[in-house]
């Protein structure tokens, strides 16, 4: 079978096995009794989230997402490279982040010897400086309060097509464009959907995450991929959230930081990062008010960094893997329905191989 997008609001049918897959904690990832076979590894691949923008800047877009299965069988000792993409710095005011946006999510790439997979980091949130307006990525960055942005602007932020696909499915959501309030900027593009607009009440929320999951025990990470909250400028305006498909917020987006006290309920919120490994964009900095915490301005209106991303392969039959040291494997390898292992690679790059079981 051929990789192919996911999509929010509904399960394709190779996307049921990650069930019960996210988690931390755990042993060694081994193999199980099975013996060796020729075996095909479905394989899902998410990029790491963009930053937020600085001072009441957008929200970053949530990183790149594709799933599949390789379209032929692997067997023992083939080899294959991993790269987890990271998050993008938020916008902080330094040469790290010119024109003061955030900074895009890098790409996350698996190579098996039938395919190369490339999924497009998250765009950074526009800043307070020269660089206003969403960057294009895998979802793309909010931009800052009232930027004018339009939907046919061809540097608004829009969800990248996946490469190598025979149809140009795409791999997220653009971010907020031109808020409708001169105070407060819109979210970054999630999985699931756009960003939204900063309106009069508060700024925009991120897009909305993917869900893939539910992690037995108290750590839930089953929604990934949403797009981070806009920043505010104003006193008693409401902060964006990270983006959201139910209630809590929990979908890996960061919420977006406050204009100052009382903003919303008598104290200072900083602009939040992206969750680690959910690929979730960073929120916008927050706005120009000193919250009198003994922090610089050029701190407090930071924008939140983007989460790293994360690569997941299944295999059936119980079959382990080895990796170089400079690839981070996670240490428990998740027992799935249909006696097989989902492995999770959570940092750096590098090359595994299919181990003996």
């Amino acid at each position: 079978m051929t990789g192919f997008s996911g999509k929010a609001g509904g399960w394709h049918i190779k996307q049921r096995p990650l069930q019960g897959l996210l988690g931390t904690g755990g042993g060694g990832a081994v193999g199980g009794t099975a013996p060796i076979s020729p075996t095909p590894i479905q394989w899902f691949v998410i990029a790491g989230g963009g930053g937020g923008g600085y001072d009441a800047g957008g929200g970053g877009g949530a990183g790149g997402y594709l799933t599949g299965t390789t379209p032929g069988e692997i067997t023992k000792d083939d080899t294959f490279t991993v790269t987890v993409g990271a998050g993008g710095l938020g916008g902080n005011n330094t040469p790290d982040t010119p024109g003061n946006a955030g900074v895009n999510g890098s790409n996350s790439v698996f190579t098996n010897p039938y395919q190369t997979i490339t999924t497009i980091g998250g765009g950074g949130g526009g800043g307070g400086g020269p660089t206003t307006v969403g960057k294009p990525g895998g979802s793309g960055g909010g931009s800052r309060r009232n930027t004018t942005v339009t939907p046919s602007d061809p540097t608004h932020g829009r969800g990248t097509p996946a490469p190598g696909l025979p149809a140009p499915e795409k791999q997220g959501n653009p971010g907020g464009g031109t808020s409708q309030q001169g105070q407060t900027s819109p979210g970054g593009g999630g999985q699931g959907g756009a960003g939204n607009l900063g309106t009069g009440s508060g700024a925009g929320p991120g897009g909305a995450g993917l869900y893939l999951g539910t992690e037995a025990g108290n750590i839930n990470l089953g929604y990934l991929l949403g797009g981070g909250g806009g920043g505010v400028d104003a006193d008693n305006v409401a902060i964006g959230l990270g983006g959201d498909t139910v209630s809590p917020h929990q979908n890996g987006g960061g919420n977006g930081g406050g204009g100052g006290s009382p903003n919303p309920t008598n104290v200072w919120l900083l602009a939040q990062d992206g969750v680690a490994n959910t690929g979730g964009g960073g929120g916008g900095g927050a706005g120009n008010n000193n919250p009198g915490n003994g922090q610089p301005l050029t701190y407090n209106r930071s924008g939140g960094d983007g989460g790293p991303g994360v690569v997941i392969l299944i295999v059936p039959d119980a079959h382990g893997f080895s990796s170089t040291p400079t690839l981070t494997m996670a240490p428990d390898a998740r027992t799935i329905p249909g006696g097989k292992l989902a492995y999770r690679f959570t940092a750096g790059t590098g090359t595994i191989s299919l181990a003996n079981s």
